[in-house]
């Protein structure tokens, strides 16, 4: 049982955050075992906490040590239950020191908006993340942090880029990224995705004796890393007037000056990422680029466009007539199917996988789409696409000229009553022979059982599939998976 642990422990813990959809959700049972590591006076002092925990009994392995993931996101989570018994911050610093310390080293690293202790400064933060291939970091961090992240974190390939509405520390932000030498992706997002706005730490009891690292003598010397004047100077840093005339934007509460402030920041981001461009294989877009800093990414494999706001308006249109020829993945969200087939048709024959959810057309640009996709892409792997009933016909075609399909996503109008029965014939007969993956929306399937059964009939003598139909009614439940 010993040896079973000591191989999937590693493995399981190597990121702990993952399960959790919501950091300020975080996993009761997480918290336990994280609590467990504590010395016992911390220990027993969170009993006096009101969470359904028993016991804090200490773990037969060290699992923290195993972590490769650093989410301070969710150590801020867990600040927020602990604050009301440590007015001093003794735990919270006990917890960070379980992390950074001469036992972990990390290979990612995510920093919110608010991170509540300077990780740069703990003694062994250069040893825990010297070797950082993921960073994930809003525009608004400390510029001591991206300094000594710019200064240390010399092996970061995969860059997640947050950007704020406000005070955004992109001088600091461009410096990092000018500085990585092999960037291979790019999240590219506005606003914070899934993280909540934190709470106002001045409410906090005793706040002001924070961040105070003397007092914590359990602790190395902490005051030899709080004296800032032992940085370098970075007066050589250009100034804000190099990158945005702020006398354009004196009315700050306009509106409309407000948006071109933003464009000048993303103006300055866009421009740092395309120093990249011959290292640059995936992109994640959340908002249309102000630039055309996408035609230099020649290598580009992988393009990502979400549309994030309620409204689903953002102006994509500066993407059309792109040439990016080694595109190979393009999924998409809320854009707009004029941009998604002009983006098809200059992508050469490379394209091996197209995603789309929630790409809203109709009849005439359905039938636009699934003929650009059959012409242009015969090497085609993967489809999740919307079909409607009178564009049947051209899935048989699309069948027919991709023949190096193997997996096949056919969304649905839930408002439409759709012909299952000519969808299971065409699939049956015309399918190529390296297709065997198929997912369908279970509302609708579950009726037609029978239709089911007569595709499965048809399907005989061929390789085994794998068949998924998925709610579209309730999330929550779990796709049905067929063998």
């Amino acid at each position: 049982m010993r040896n079973f642990c000591e191989i999937i422990v590693p493995i399981l813990w190597k990121n702990p955050w993952k399960p959790l959809n919501y950091p300020y959700k975080i996993d009761k049972l997480l918290i336990k075992v994280i609590f467990s590591h504590l010395s016992e006076e911390s220990r027993n002092k969170l009993k006096n906490l009101d969470l359904p925990i028993n016991s804090y009994k200490k773990p037969f392995f060290n699992y923290i040590n195993f972590c490769k993931h650093l989410d301070l996101n969710n150590l801020n989570a867990i600040d927020r239950i602990i604050y009301t018994i440590d007015e001093n911050f003794k735990i919270k610093f006990e917890i960070y020191d379980l992390f950074i310390n001469e036992n972990t080293k990390f290979t990612h690293l995510y920093i919110p908006q608010q991170s509540g202790i300077p990780i740069h400064l703990f003694p062994e933060a250069k040893r825990c993340f010297s070797e950082i291939k993921f960073l994930s970091c809003s525009t608004v961090i400390n510029s001591n942090i991206l300094v000594w992240l710019t200064e240390t974190c010399k092996s970061i390939n995969e860059l997640e880029i947050i950007v704020e509405e406000h005070n955004n520390n992109y001088i600091h932000i461009t410096k990092l990224i000018d500085s990585l030498k092999n960037l291979v992706n790019v999240y590219f997002l506005k606003n914070y995705p899934k993280y909540p706005t934190f709470p106002n730490y001045h409410n906090f009891p005793n706040y002001s004796n924070y961040p105070n690292f003397s007092n914590y003598s359990n602790y190395p010397n902490y005051s030899n890393y709080l004296n800032y004047s032992n940085y370098p100077s970075y007066s050589y840093y250009p100034t804000y007037s190099t990158y945005i005339n702020y006398s354009n934007y004196s009315n700050y509460s306009n509106y409309s000056n407000h948006l071109k402030y933003n464009d000048g920041i993303y103006r300055i981001l866009e421009n740092s990422l395309a120093k990249h461009a011959s290292t640059i294989q995936y992109i994640k877009l959340t908002k249309p680029p102000i630039t055309r800093f996408l035609s230099f990414f020649v290598n580009l494999k992988k393009l990502e466009l979400v549309d994030e706001t309620e409204t689903h308006t953002m102006k994509w249109d500066c993407l059309q007539n792109f040439s990016l020829p080694h595109l190979q993945i393009i999924e998409v969200s809320n854009i707009p199917i004029n941009v998604l087939i002009s983006l098809i048709e200059n992508a050469s024959e490379s394209l091996i996988e197209i995603k789309t959810d929630c790409v809203s057309h109709d009849v005439i640009n359905n039938r636009r789409i699934i003929r650009v996709i059959y012409n242009k892409c015969p090497n085609l792997k993967y489809l999740k696409l919307l079909f409607r009933n009178h564009n049947i016909l051209e899935l048989k075609k699309l069948l027919i000229n991709c023949q190096y399909l193997r997996g096949l996503y056919i969304l649905v109008d839930l408002n439409e009553d759709f012909y299952w029965e000519n969808v299971f014939l065409i699939l049956a007969e015309s399918s190529p022979n390296n297709l065997f993956r198929f997912k369908f929306n279970i509302s609708q399937i579950l009726n037609e059982l029978e239709l089911t059964q007569i595709f499965f009939d048809k399907w005989k003598d061929r390789a085994p599939m794998l068949l998924q139909f998925k709610d579209c009614y309730n999330n929550s439940l779990e796709d049905f998976k067929w063998i």
